[in-house]
């Protein structure tokens, strides 16, 4: 299938979206993430779950009879890059778009553009952070301290696992808080933005760090020219994705090991 590159689709926002260039929007997408980070991190929600660490640990500790994490310590709120916000642009509009499976791409064509000046309030993970636990059923007793503390304070909010061919395996929490940002006219603006909560265990961790790199690598592949890396055992993906797999079942193991005893 004939889709247009990555450069194509950053001149056409330029052009026909946005009517200014990329490097205005960055300034302007700088200037509002770090205090949305800010103030977030200042949140009565964020301060009460990391006050709540050690009793949470207390608490699966009790119950388990092992420690949830190897180390505790306060969550690090991490912003989305700039060109990570652009690509995500792309991968919806061009590489993940249904509508150029249905017809020939036309940028002409009546489809209406992501405009990146409202990711803010429409994408999950402008705002995002990680939690690493020792074992699986840590990861959803995380997940559930986190939606009890959200329902607490009338915070909207979601929970599901995930799971992916490439060997990702975590638990997603998404967390819709209020900021009031400017627009790119300055005027105050009040948005709902929904903030990323990864929770997967230590060693899925690791394999996600190791892995990172190539899966991004495959999320910006044009289509047509994707590779069905499961029988290509030389290629980049095929150890650090079937590492996930493989870890993921034998931490499964290591619980019904656990609860066996």
């Amino acid at each position: 299938m004939n889709l247009p590159d990555l450069a194509s689709y950053e001149s056409f926002l330029e052009e026909e979206v946005l009517g200014f260039g990329l490097g205005r929007l960055e300034k302007y997408y700088e200037s509002v993430v770090y205090p949305m980070k800010k103030t977030f991190e200042e949140s009565k929600f964020l301060k009460q779950f990391n006050k709540n660490l050690r009793t949470y640990n207390q608490e699966y500790l009790m119950k388990k009879e092992y420690e949830l994490m190897s180390r505790i310590k306060s969550l690090e709120i991490d912003v989305k890059p700039f060109e990570s916000m652009i690509c995500k642009c792309y991968r919806k509009d061009i590489i993940n778009n249904t509508k150029w499976v249905e017809e020939d791409f036309d940028w002409n064509a009546e489809y209406d553009w992501t405009n990146p000046l409202h990711c803010f309030e429409n994408f999950n993970d402008i705002l995002r952070t990680r939690i690493s636990v020792r074992y699986l059923d840590g990861a959803i007793f995380i997940g559930e301290k986190l939606k009890s503390l959200a329902d607490s304070q009338g915070l909207a909010n979601k929970i599901a696992p995930k799971a992916s061919e490439v060997g990702y395996y975590a638990i997603h929490f998404d967390l819709m808080y209020p900021f009031e940002i400017p627009t790119i006219k300055f005027d105050p603006k009040e948005i709902q933005s929904s903030i990323e909560f990864q929770i997967n265990t230590e060693i899925q961790d690791l394999i996600i760090n190791l892995a990172h790199k190539y899966y991004e690598q495959a999320r910006m592949r044009l289509k047509g020219t994707k590779e069905i890396w499961q029988w290509d055992y030389e290629c980049d993906e095929f150890l650090p994705n079937y590492l996930g797999h493989i870890i993921h079942y034998v931490e499964g193991m290591i619980m019904e090991v656990r609860e066996r005893k």
